[in-house]
């Protein structure tokens, strides 16, 4: 009798809980064309009106040395928030750190490679395709380098993206 009250519960229990247990939802964007620095966006939401926005990337050297110089993976990292703006919504404000050396390593820098190559802010529109795929476009809506060129790009990309949550 105790097996078979046990057994109940455990089944009433499993039929209860939801379809899907996760610790961890993001929502990821990722262009087609897989370019951009980085290419794909992580959204994990901070509050109601804000979410955190991550990405990284690296290519990969396909030699170790070329002219006996050593060669390393190149990653790009990216940070920032999605947040409403007034007139434009809900934007995406990132800043993009890059290995100041690029793919040669050269070893006359000291201390930390990594700089901020710019500040972005982007849009984008998703429209559903199901529950948990999304397609769209987005669009750089502007763009400040500040690797000391002093130069602010307007309007400069727009890609189809697709958008996808990841359940961990």
């Amino acid at each position: 009798m105790k097996r078979l009250a046990a057994v109940l519960v455990l089944v009433m229990a499993l039929v209860s809980m939801p379809r899907m247990v996760s610790a961890l939802d993001l929502d990821t964007v990722v262009g087609f064309s897989g370019q951009g620095s980085p290419s794909g966006k992580f959204y994990y939401p901070l509050n109601e009106s804000m979410d955190l926005v991550f990405g990284f990337s690296a290519e990969v050297p396909g030699q170790k040395y070329r002219n006996d110089q050593g060669r390393q993976v190149n990653p790009d990292l990216l940070i920032g928030l999605n947040s409403e703006m007034p007139v434009v919504g809900a934007v995406d404000m990132y800043f993009t750190f890059d290995d100041e050396d690029g793919v040669v390593r050269t070893g006359d820098k000291e201390g930390s490679d990594w700089m901020i190559t710019k500040f972005t802010v982007s849009k984008k529109w998703l429209y559903a395709v199901n529950d948990r795929i999304n397609l769209g476009v987005s669009m750089i809506l502007g763009e400040v380098l500040l690797e000391g060129s002093k130069q602010v790009n307007v309007m400069t990309e727009i890609q189809p993206v697709m958008g996808v949550t990841i359940s961990i």
